[in-house]
């Protein structure tokens, strides 16, 4: 009997230990995530370019070939022999609803407004139907053969020659 109640003692232990080691780490871990983590000037790296390592920073481009002509499509513009097309994105709302009015540009929430106070909102907030909404940024994106870089959409393809 003695022997039943040391190998319950020493499972309970066990048990024990691996519960609090398991809480030990999800606090250590957790505190650590959000942490902030402070930058002082000693930890910052600076390198700079030495003069002979600077004539190395160039583009690298293909020469045109000579008696050679090349062309682009209506869309974009010669650029060696490489076509280049740089345009505005395209926006999108999403499931919500696009809003536009009073100096105030964005997406809205359908049915989530909130009642105005003697018809005005905080600043920035969208006012339709006296009601108040957030608004929210634009989701852009690039048609078909574009990536989107800077809020611009660029697409480089190689010059028809002829």
């Amino acid at each position: 009997m003695d022997k039943r109640i040391v190998a319950r003692m020493t499972n309970l232990a066990v048990i024990l230990f691996l519960i609090l080691t398991c809480l030990f780490t999800l606090f250590y871990n957790t505190k650590d995530r959000y942490k902030v983590h402070e930058l002082h000037e000693d930890d910052i790296v600076i390198e700079e370019v030495s003069d002979s390592e600077k004539k190395f920073d160039v583009d690298i481009t293909e020469t045109p070939k000579k008696n050679v002509t090349y062309s682009c499509p209506p869309e974009y513009k010669l650029d060696g022999v490489n076509c280049v097309s740089v345009i505005d994105p395209l926006k999108t709302c999403g499931d919500m609803e696009e809003y536009a009015s009073r100096g105030v540009e964005g997406c809205i929430k359908p049915n989530t407004g909130v009642s105005s106070v003697k018809g005005s909102c905080l600043d920035g907030q969208a006012i339709k139907n006296d009601k108040c909404y957030e608004v929210y940024s634009y989701t852009y994106y690039c048609p078909d053969g574009y990536n989107l870089k800077s809020k611009k959409c660029s697409s480089i393809i190689d010059a028809i020659e002829s």
